[in-house]
């Protein structure tokens, strides 16, 4: 065997190493799937109506939102996009919009969510879950204020996400965001 080919085996044998290394560590099996069963109520497809307020200027808007499952149920995706006709201009304008991804990190054994906003940022945070409901939030940016979305389905199969906000140094909760779906699919 030249000096060449016994780099080569070598070469192969190191990555053949690390992939077998790194399947171990991130298995790609249902359980991932599973493990992301705390969802189940939110699969499909939704549409609705809500309102967003920032300051006194309340929004509302319509609604088409879809939960699915991704990659053999090893992810599931958040997409919603709420839009309003503009009463000055008649034109459809984009009131709210909605992307992230639910997967399930072993190393916490959690549930996590990366969501996605309208002007680039992202953010990552893990839900609390209980029957048909999910909590979650973050902390926005600059203000520092605590933002929390709570979402269930209510006993009459409606989607309900309500948004309060928490400025710093408050102990009160104020709503700032409200939806309500209908499942269609």
């Amino acid at each position: 065997m030249t000096k060449l080919s016994t780099l080569f085996m070598i070469a192969l044998m190191l990555v053949a190493t690390v992939a077998v290394i790194a399947q171990k560590e991130y298995p790609a099996t249902n359980k991932n799937a599973s493990n992301l069963s705390a969802l189940d109520f939110m699969i499909g497809d939704w549409e609705g109506e809500g309102w967003i307020q920032m300051g006194r200027d309340r929004k509302t808007f319509k609604i088409k939102e879809s939960f699915t499952r991704k990659l053999s149920g090893s992810l599931v995706v958040v997409d919603g996009l709420g839009t309003n006709i503009n009463k000055e201009t008649g034109l459809k304008e984009i009131i709210h919009t909605a992307y992230g991804v639910f997967y399930y990190d072993a190393k916490v054994d959690k549930i996590g969510f990366r969501y996605y906003k309208e002007d680039g940022t992202n953010g990552q945070t893990y839900p609390e879950f209980s029957e048909n409901k999910m909590v979650w939030g973050f902390i926005a940016e600059p203000s520092k204020s605590e933002i929390r979305f709570t979402e269930m389905v209510d006993v009459n199969g409606f989607w309900v996400a309500n948004g309060e906000v928490k400025p710093p140094g408050r102990d009160q909760w104020f709503p700032f965001f409200y939806m309500k779906l209908n499942r269609i699919k």
